[in-house]
């Protein structure tokens, strides 16, 4: 994505509606965000993104934008431009964010706003595949109870140590 989008900093971040923090960064000329950092979610250019739903958010001039050029973020920037859109799992779920943002103003392309649009549903069924395989790991080894006490485990398969 940082070869097609002409953006300083490119980032993923999860949020869970009280903290944004930034899972992966990509910085070029530039450090705006590191891996780690977090926020509170309501001040952040991130919320926006989710508020504004399963579309692409692009804001071409953080200084202008009737939602951004009061926010501190945006002072602190001094301006600049944003592209966000959710990640969100199939259930509806809310993961976080997929986000591109930079000091300068930056004017968007639809070949942007396709990229976006698609890493974040690329990214939602990753996140889809993850749960579902957490889930059958867990369920791969019933308890079968015996007694009040006791229960049987049937072992099936090599036993990992983050399966035993």
């Amino acid at each position: 994505m940082g070869s097609i989008v002409p953006i300083n900093t490119l980032f993923i971040a999860k949020n869970d509606q009280k903290f944004n923090k930034i899972e992966k960064v990509l910085n070029q000329d530039r450090i705006l965000l590191t891996i780690g950092e977090s926020s509170p979610f309501e001040d952040t250019f991130c919320k926006l993104s989710v508020d504004y739903g399963d579309r692409v958010l692009l804001i071409h001039d953080l200084n202008q934008h009737n939602r951004t050029k009061d926010m501190s973020v945006t002072r602190n920037l001094k301006g600049g431009s944003f592209i966000g859109i959710p990640i969100n799992f199939s259930t509806g779920e809310n993961y976080g964010t997929i986000c591109g943002l930079d000091v300068q103003n930056v004017q968007f392309e639809e070949e942007h706003v396709e990229l976006f649009t698609t890493m974040a549903s690329l990214l939602s069924y990753v996140l889809d595949l993850d749960r579902v395989n957490r889930e059958v790991e867990e369920l791969s080894a019933p308890a079968v109870p015996l007694t009040k006490y006791i229960a049987v485990l049937p072992i099936i398969g090599d036993i990992s140590e983050k399966r035993a």
